[in-house]
């Protein structure tokens, strides 16, 4: 059976978190990616349902949940009209995002090149850098940018990812 939980502010637009448990005895991995679709609790979009599909499948079933959490925490089927609000880091998703780094054993980063710069998320890739011993990918574009998990479809392999 499969425990799922989303926290979403108030109004519904933002996703914060999501948590989906098979094995609450495993390790913990958090994928970072850019931001919601329209994944919930009871329902992947197709992003979740890769990384759950990947995270499942990794390392011999190593690991018995996934946190997906995002950069920017508005939901949106395009992330390009979000990239204004790359500069409004937003605080409470700070939050959210400590906690899943803190629990977690591996970081798979994939914010994909949709997902505009790191750097124009100082508090985010500052808690990155803290945890930089458990930062993976599955591949990077140009100019070290994590693969978007949705964009893998074949078989996987997690490289360890060095955030610039």
């Amino acid at each position: 059976m499969i425990n799922a939980k989303a926290i979403h502010d108030v109004t519904g637009k933002k996703r914060y978190y999501l948590i989906k448990t098979w094995d609450e005895k495993k390790p913990i991995v958090t994928s970072l990616l850019y931001n919601p679709n329209d994944a919930t609790s009871l329902m992947n979009d197709k992003t979740v349902n890769n990384v759950f599909n990947i995270t499942v499948q990794a390392e011999n079933n190593r690991f018995g949940s996934l946190i997906v959490v995002n950069l920017i925490p508005i939901k949106s089927k395009s992330p390009s009209l979000l990239s204004k609000h790359e500069k409004l880091e937003d605080e409470d998703n700070v939050e959210f995002l400590k906690e899943a780094f803190y629990l977690s054993d591996i970081i798979l980063v994939g914010w994909g090149v949709d997902g505009g710069k790191i750097r124009n998320f100082p508090k985010t890739k500052e808690l990155l850098l803290q945890h930089r011993s458990k930062l993976r990918c599955l591949g990077t574009t140009g100019n070290n940018i994590p693969s978007h998990p949705s964009r893998k479809t074949d078989k996987v392999i997690w490289s360890i990812y060095t955030l610039t």
